[in-house]
């Protein structure tokens, strides 16, 4: 089940170290416990739209997919997408773009 994720760059110190963790949570099974971290995640950033918020939502996204709930998994990643393309282009959102669309190609697969 690991997914050798990183955090991106550029994320703010906090963000960073809890996506870490949030990870851990994953690749240890512990489903429940990484959602409910990274739905806090999504509370402390607030609902202005960047780079670390698309990917904390793909991860909550990827969350929901291993706990069998595509449909919920693919609202979320949707959600992702959409809070990436409305940032500014940067480099640090083209790299979380990229794997949101992978996480919902396989999510739309299940």
């Amino acid at each position: 089940m690991k997914s050798g994720r990183r955090p991106p760059s550029g994320l703010q110190p906090w963000l960073a170290e809890e996506d870490r963790r949030g990870e851990q949570l994953l690749n240890a099974g512990q489903l429940e416990q990484a959602t409910a971290l990274f739905e806090t995640m999504l509370v402390r950033l607030g609902p202005a739209p960047s780079a670390g918020r698309a990917a904390i939502l793909g991860r909550l996204g990827r969350c929901l997919h291993l706990q069998r709930r595509p449909d919920a998994a693919v609202t979320r990643l949707r959600e992702a997408l959409r809070v990436a393309t409305s940032c500014t282009p940067s480099a640090q959102v083209r790299a979380v773009r990229g794997p949101l669309y992978s996480e919902l190609g396989i999510a739309l697969q299940a």
